[in-house]
């Protein structure tokens, strides 16, 4: 029976994202095997993700060594197309460990910061609607900053650099994911019966946004906040390689980070959370890609630089 380690030197075209995305699957699988009783169909769930780590595999297999600028383009940015459908299945798991969410934790949190909700007064303090469509725009930035700032390091053709970044933010979001079926909040606008149907009002961008909520938005994943974290880790990249960009995200990022509160999406807690998550996976991933890197060259006889 082939071991972990022949098997890895018979697929020499898998690379530490593949084996990370694949890894994730199983983990999921492992997750609702052992909890199956907090979901209801655990099966289905397992199954979809055993298919979805052959289907990696066999799409990284079958396009490793195509030399199409598109079939590369879509070999190396396809964990970032995917992950977002990972992100809506943790609603569905979200009672797989506990029974109920734990949001009045960190509504505590903020309580014994401030005196007071942040989420709350935060929009009665500065009500104006300009600004409000100012928090919504902020907000809205995040579907810009996950994907205008990969593409540009993807274009830059530094292999090196771009597999770094896309492992880190991979990384990132997968701790996110698990932590949220760990740790279930679905955040002040789902939970506080004040801001329920009170949004703050806007503009262009608030009827944006309230489409997007209405449609993709998920009732988990408060803790820490996923978007203030890879948004962070994308502008700490960014600081490094490319600091021309990095002015103008890092003027988005701060403006995400207080709209996340405004709109009634995160507690305050969330938001200090997912820039410390941020900072520890943009230190500690690129470490954990070289030495996997290093193995993989090690297990199929090659020399590692």
């Amino acid at each position: 029976m082939i071991g972990i380690k022949g098997f890895l030197k018979r697929n020499s075209f898998l690379k530490p994202i593949d084996l990370l995305m694949i890894s994730y699957q199983f983990s999921i699988i492992l997750l609702v095997t052992i909890y199956f009783k907090g979901i209801l169909h655990w099966f289905l769930f397992t199954s979809i993700h055993l298919v979805v780590g052959i289907a990696i595999f066999y799409f990284v297999k079958l396009t490793h060594y195509s030399d199409k600028k598109i079939i590369r383009f879509f070999r190396n940015m396809y964990p970032l197309i995917i992950i977002v459908f990972f992100y809506r299945e943790t609603t569905e798991l979200v009672n797989l460990i506990y029974p109920e969410r734990l949001d009045y934790i960190f509504m505590s949190f903020d309580e014994q910061i401030f005196g007071y909700q942040p989420s709350i007064e935060f929009s009665k303090i500065i009500s104006y609607r300009w600004f409000g469509e100012y928090m919504y725009f902020s907000y809205f930035c995040y579907y810009l900053i996950i994907s205008i700032p990969p593409l540009i390091m993807y274009f830059k053709r530094d292999s090196e650099k771009f597999h770094k970044f896309i492992f880190t933010i991979t990384l990132a979001f997968f701790f996110c994911y698990l932590f949220f079926i760990f740790c279930p909040a679905a955040g002040p606008q789902f939970t506080i019966a004040e801001l329920k149907g009170n949004s703050p009002k806007g503009y262009v961008f608030a009827h944006i946004m309230k489409f997007i909520f209405d449609h993709f938005e998920i009732e988990n994943g408060a803790f820490p906040s996923s978007h203030v974290t890879i948004a962070f880790v994308i502008f700490l990249f960014f600081v490094r390689y490319f600091r021309w960009v990095s002015v103008i995200i890092g003027i988005l990022v701060a403006g995400l980070c207080a709209s996340t509160i405004y709109i009634h999406a995160h507690y305050f807690v969330d938001v200090p959370a997912g820039l410390f998550v941020g900072l520890f996976f943009y230190i500690v991933s690129p470490i954990i890609e070289k030495k996997i890197y290093k193995y993989l060259s090690k297990i199929k006889g090659e020399a590692v630089t």
